[in-house]
């Protein structure tokens, strides 16, 4: 298996059929919490901003809405496209997409919004969520809380993963680039039943904490409605890994 580095590829992003099963363990809460806030704000038509091998998109379409999806991986969008034809797939970037003013929510979740890991990627791509949403659209924002990693220090650990569908684990460390401001998660993967090395990759993403993801957000035409600490709406103290953010767009 051929070595991958980078910040989007982790080694089983080339395998659909693994991050099926990745999305599926997770699907079924986050879209009971987004299928409650759509209904809320009468949301039919939707954006998944990363949305991997479709899973949510096929659950929410099966809840009575209209999703959109797009991911920067080929692979996974092709085992999209072949598991429900009638959404929507297609490939791009989350700075780079070409919607306007078609959707009531944007929704990025599994930390996709890290990736844009400068201050001029993370405006471009807030930029082109607004630029995607309707009058008073929504936006949900579902990364990871540096707060809580950095309390728990967490980064300064090596990890065991266990083992996956392909046969193996990964020796995961953390590190930070203070400077930067950036997550750094280095994976080594092994064959599980020869512990011999595979492949490893480099994950980079952005740390930001919530009152900076406010000040983004506010700078980009949204209002921040709510944030939340896990996909529970009694969950509103930000003390787990996850931050769930609540915008709107401004009215002018």
């Amino acid at each position: 298996m051929a070595k991958k580095d980078g910040s989007v590829h982790r080694i089983w992003y080339d395998e659909p059929t693994l991050w099926a099963s990745e999305q599926d363990s997770r699907v079924d809460k986050e879209c009971k919490f987004l299928d409650k806030l759509f209904k809320k704000y009468k949301v039919k038509k939707i954006l998944d901003v990363g949305c991997g091998a479709g899973s949510h998109c096929i659950k929410l379409k099966n809840l009575g809405y209209f999703p959109v999806g797009v991911d920067l991986n080929k692979k996974l969008i092709q085992y999209a496209k072949k598991k429900s034809p009638e959404i929507d797939f297609s490939v791009a970037d989350q700075k780079n997409l070409g919607f306007n003013k078609e959707f009531d929510a944007v929704y990025t979740l599994c930390t996709v919004i890290a990736y844009a890991i400068t201050n001029e990627d993370l405006v471009k791509t807030l930029k082109n969520h607004y630029r995607a949403l309707k009058k008073n659209g929504l936006l949900i924002i579902d990364t990871f809380n540096p707060i809580i990693f950095i309390d728990k220090a967490e980064y300064e650990h090596e990890r065991k993963n266990k083992e996956n569908a392909l046969g193996l684990y990964a020796i995961r460390k953390y590190s930070v680039d203070e400077n930067k401001q950036l997550s750094i998660d280095e994976a080594t993967f092994y064959n599980a039943k020869t512990n011999k090395k595979v492949s490893s990759d480099k994950s980079v993403k952005r740390m930001t904490f919530p009152q900076e993801m406010r000040f983004f957000l506010e700078q980009t035409g949204f209002s921040v409605l709510d944030f939340y600490g896990d996909f529970d709406f009694k969950h509103k103290k930000l003390d787990s890994h996850r931050m769930i953010v609540i915008a709107q767009k401004k009215k002018f």
